[in-house]
Order: structure tokens, then C-alpha cells, then sequence
């Protein structure tokens, strides 16, 4: 693997000044996988499920009624792992599911709303807590692969009903965890807390869904992330709308990191992502040695893993590299603005993405 990244950054003239120990440094660098990144396609990914696990582990299926059986566009399979058991929403097509506003009824006393997640990625989590710090967390997620919970030290498991569809609830040393379906719609539903004097199948039983969406509890800072970064925008191919927006400025970010995202779609439900973040390598954090900022450096912390491939984006060095579950990401960075740029399809070749990623633009 490292033989492959050397060759590719042999490829590159790197800057006056650099010497053979910023090379080694980018050859392990990007040598470990980019384990955000990987996370967060796994969460965009709609693929198939794992039949593979099913083979080798002890498959539970949570289903409903045989009439429920037959409109259901998601089941709540559950995996005994061993040391752990996986939980998980299986999609039973690749339909696209909106996810809606969904909110619980009935509230436990002393508990008030602390958090709300952008619903980003087919998925968005709501929080609440009380005084004594205690909480509720309720989760609403698409038919898509790649939630999987794992759940340790499982003391109880139980079959509930919620609303006329099955869930289970589990209950571990330190939480209560219930999981249903809305087999119609398509949608995976959980509920947590850490007390347990709360009726979550009650709870679970009050949600509905909302007329308009909650406010995400981050989103006061999207303009000044976008102050803070710059507003660049993308020109996406033909039949591609703007999905979902995120951003964190650099006061979230200990004054230093923000970022900015945008995923896009088609009809065909193909996504295209678009991200900025800013970045400071100047120093190596167990030496103190500076680095200079180098492309390649940035881009070898980024790509990270096999199968990197050198190409150009206006000139400027750039990174095209696998990212899992099918996704292929391209970087490229701006050393003068402390900016990586990021563009991830799981259709589109390296060069549609390179032709995408020189319409980009700074508005303002």
C-alpha cells in the first residue's frame, strides 16, 4: 500500500524546501484510513443488506402482520454478535423515503427540548434532558444502510407493540433503548434515556409527525461558517437539486475548524457532496516540527488508503481515492485560504468530478 502512495506522490514536484522527512510523513499519513470520511458515507449509503452477516450470525427479523409484511419498505433486524447485538433498519427497496418532522406527544415531567441535529443524511436525532442531567434521545432514520447500533451488556430484551408495529426494547447497565418501525413510510424510529422511571413505549407512542420542521440547534452558525470559510459554490450536473446544507463555524471549532456541506440529488436518488473545511498543519503536534502546509501533506491526511490516483484541479494538485460503500471522493486544497476542498459520488467518474470541481466559484 505505501508502495503505491509513495508512486503517486512521485508523480508531484513538491515545494523548494521539502525534504525527504515531509515525504516519509505523507507516505505513512496516507497510509490510515480517513475514518470520518468513511462514517460519514456510510451514513449517506443506500445499498443492499448484509446477507453476509446473516450467515454467520444468529438473525433475528422483527416484522409485523402479514399485511404490514407487504407494504413494508423497512424491518428492524436484529444481529446477536456475541459480545454484542447489532440493531439495525434494513431497507426492502431503494425508494426514496422524506424523512419528515417528527416529534414526541408527551414529554416525561422535568424534561425540556436541549438539542435538535440537522436531518442530514437521511437521519436526525432530537434531545432532551432534565435537571439532574438525564436524558432522552429521539432518533429518526430513512431507509438507508449504515445505522447500525451496538448494544453492550444487554440485560433484557423484550417484544413491544408501538402503534400496531412491533419493536423491541432493550435494556443495558446504563440505558433503555427501543427501536420500531413505520413500516409504510419506511422510517427506523429509537428512543433513549439513561432513567429508568421512563415509559419509552408510551413516549414512542405520542410521536408524530410535524406541519413544519424544527429549527436544527447549530444553524445560527451556518452564516458564519460561511463568513468564516467563504461562500464557494459548486455547478452540479444536469437533474441535480440541493439536498441538505451543514455547517460549523470556527467558534465550535476551538477557533481554527469550521466546515461547510452540501449533498445534492438526482431523480434517480444518486448523490453528489460537496465540503470545505479548514485546516492548520503547520506543526507536528509530538514535535513541533513545522511542515509548511504542503499539498501534498494535506491531501495524504485526506485521501488516506489505498487505491490513490494524482490528478489536477485548475492546475493545483488533487487527490481521487476510494472512500467505501462505493463512494469515490476527490480533494484538492488552497494553501493560501487553509482550505481542503472535497467532492464524494458513488457514480460519477473521476473526471466528471474534476469537471465539476472547476465550476466551483467564491460568491461575495
Amino acid at each position: 500500500m505505501q508502495d503505491k502512495i509513495r508512486s503517486a506522490f512521485d508523480k508531484t514536484t513538491l515545494p523548494a524546501g521539502a525534504d525527504e522527512r515531509i515525504r516519509r510523513t505523507l507516505t505513512e499519513a496516507a497510509s490510515q484510513p480517513d475514518k470520518e470520511a468513511t462514517q460519514m458515507q456510510k451514513r449517506r449509503a443506500r445499498k443492499a443488506p448484509k446477507l453476509a452477516i446473516a450467515l454467520i450470525a444468529t438473525v433475528c427479523v422483527l416484522t409485523v402482520s402479514a399485511l404490514a409484511l407487504a407494504i413494508s419498505r423497512v424491518e428492524l433486524v436484529s444481529t446477536d454478535m456475541g459480545d454484542y447485538i447489532e440493531v439495525d433498519f434494513q431497507a426492502t427497496d431503494e425508494d426514496y423515503v422524506e424523512l419528515g418532522n417528527w416529534y414526541p406527544g408527551e414529554i416525561p415531567e422535568g424534561y425540556t427540548l436541549n438539542f435538535v441535529s440537522d436531518p442530514a443524511y437521511d437521519y436526525q436525532t432530537i434531545q432532551f434532558e432534565n435537571e439532574a442531567g438525564n436524558y432522552i434521545i429521539l432518533s429518526v432514520q430513512g431507509n438507508i444502510e449504515g445505522g447500525q447500533v451496538d448494544l453492550d451488556n444487554v440485560t433484557d430484551t423484550q417484544s413491544v407493540a408501538v402503534n400496531d408495529e412491533e419493536g423491541v426494547l432493550y435494556t443495558t447497565v446504563t440505558e433503555q433503548l427501543l427501536f420500531w418501525t413505520d413500516g409504510a413510510r419506511g422510517l427506523g424510529f429509537s428512543l433513549k434515556t439513561d432513567d429508568d422511571a421512563i415509559d419509552l413505549t408510551a413516549m414512542a407512542e405520542s410521536v408524530e409527525e410535524l406541519d413544519e420542521a424544527l429549527t436544527p440547534t447549530l444553524s445560527s452558525g451556518y452564516s458564519q461558517a460561511l463568513e468564516d470559510l467563504g461562500d464557494y459554490q459548486i455547478t452540479p450536473p444536469d437533474g441535480y437539486e440541493q439536498a441538505t446544507f451543514t455547517a460549523s463555524p470556527l467558534s465550535s471549532g476551538g477557533g481554527w475548524y469550521a466546515y461547510v456541506r452540501y449533498t445534492y440529488e438526482n431523480s434517480n436518488h444518486d448523490e453528489l457532496g460537496f465540503s470545505y473545511e479548514s485546516y492548520n498543519l503547520t506543526e507536528d503536534a509530538g514535535t513541533g516540527v513545522e511542515f509548511g502546509n504542503t499539498p501534498e501533506y494535506v491531501l495524504s491526511l485526506q485521501a488516506g488508503g489505498s487505491g490513490y490516483t494524482a490528478t489536477t484541479v485548475n492546475g493545483g494538485l488533487a487527490a481521487y481515492y476510494p472512500m467505501g460503500n462505493d463512494f469515490y471522493g476527490l480533494s484538492w486544497v488552497d494553501t493560501e485560504s487553509c482550505l481542503v476542498f472535497l467532492l464524494t459520488s458513488d457514480t460519477l467518474t473521476m473526471e466528471e468530478l474534476v469537471e465539476i470541481a472547476e465550476t466551483m466559484t467564491l460568491n461575495g
